[in-house]
C-alpha cells in the first residue's frame, strides 16, 4: 500500500499492488476500485502495462 493522493475532503487514497509468480501486476485505489495499472507480458518475455489512465485524481 503507497499513498496515491487526497480526495477534495482531505481523506486519502491508498493504491495496493496485486503480482503472481509469472509477470502479471495489478494496481489499484481504493477510490472506487479503479485500476491505474495492469502489466502483462508478452510472448517476447517483456512486461508492458495495458492501461490508460491519469497520474492523480
Amino acid at each position: 500500500m503507497i499513498p496515491f493522493g487526497k480526495l477534495p475532503d482531505g481523506r486519502a487514497v491508498h493504491e495496493y499492488t496485486l503480482a503472481n509468480g509469472r509477470g502479471l501486476t495489478l494496481r489499484a485505489i481504493n477510490y472506487g476500485g479503479i485500476v491505474t495499472e495492469l502489466c502483462c507480458p508478452g510472448r517476447d518475455g517483456r512486461s508492458a502495462n495495458v492501461v490508460l489512465r491519469f497520474d492523480n485524481l
